[in-house]
Order: C-alpha cells, then structure tokens, then sequence
C-alpha cells in the first residue's frame, strides 16, 4: 500500500506513531502507541529506517491522540539549587568502587592489571581463587593477613 504524499519522507520535528509492533531499548511498542524516540535515546538514523518500512508513521492532523509537550520533551535534570540538598538517583553507585587501599595494603597488587597475573600469586600463596581482579586482590591480601597472624 503506497503512503500518502504528505508522508512520503520522514520528518523529525513531527511526532511518531507506530505502525507495527515495535521492541526498543527494552519496551513493546504496539501500534497506535506514541514513538517518543529522542526520550527512548534512538538514533534519528535508525527511526528514519523503521519509518521508511513502515513500521512508523507521523501522527495526522485529523487523528484522535493528543500529543502532550511532557511526551515530546527530551528529559534533561537539572542540577539541585542547593548544595547541600541530595542529587537525584542515578545509575552509578558509589559503594561499587573497590575503595582506595590504606597504609601496608598499598602493595604490588594494585600494580599489577592481568588476571592470569594475580591468579598465579593466589595459587602461589594458597590464597582463594575469584572472578574479579578486586576480589582476587582482596583473597590474596585476606590470606596474607591469615598467614602472617598465625606465624
């Protein structure tokens, strides 16, 4: 079925329908559903190819769905105005930073970046063997603590 003229290329300032069930970045998009692409973070590049098979359309004049301004905003948070109040969540955590070694854990350890490296060391030393560098530096580190308390 050929488009009507009106939507024969795609445009990126006007609002998307979806056409055909649709998957991005982790949501089912069904037809009829609004496509607020710039807030789903997908690349104009790749919007014009789904619009261009017909997966996508621009929403008509004459049609039903009211678009409101909050659905065609990208979302930007702002900074707190006051220093003292908390930042919003976000994805980084704080507390997955392997914290900074104190006073004689400043070893060759930290110098030492392969895992294969740090893997002989434990194997040498009898330490246990883990799946992560920091964990294989702090299982050498705790069974150097273990040996040295017992001589």
């Amino acid at each position: 079925m050929p488009r009507p003229l009106e939507q024969a290329s795609f445009d990126p300032s006007r609002p998307v329908i979806v056409c055909k069930a649709i998957n991005t970045n982790g949501r089912r998009l069904r037809p009829g559903d609004l496509f607020n692409w710039r807030r789903y973070a997908v690349d104009q590049r790749r919007v014009r190819q789904l619009f261009d098979m017909g997966k996508l359309r621009h929403q008509g004049h004459n049609e039903e769905a009211p678009i409101e301004e909050a659905d065609l905003a990208i979302d930007v948070v702002a900074p707190a105005a006051d220093p003292a109040e908390p930042l919003p969540k976000t994805l980084f955590d704080p507390s997955d930073i392997d914290p900074a070694p104190e006073g004689d854990e400043l070893d060759e350890l930290e110098a030492i970046d392969s895992m294969n490296d740090l893997r002989d060391i434990a194997e040498r030393e009898g330490a246990d063997l883990a799946v992560s560098k920091v964990k294989q530096r702090e299982a050498i580190r705790a069974n150097r603590a273990a040996t040295s308390a017992v001589d």
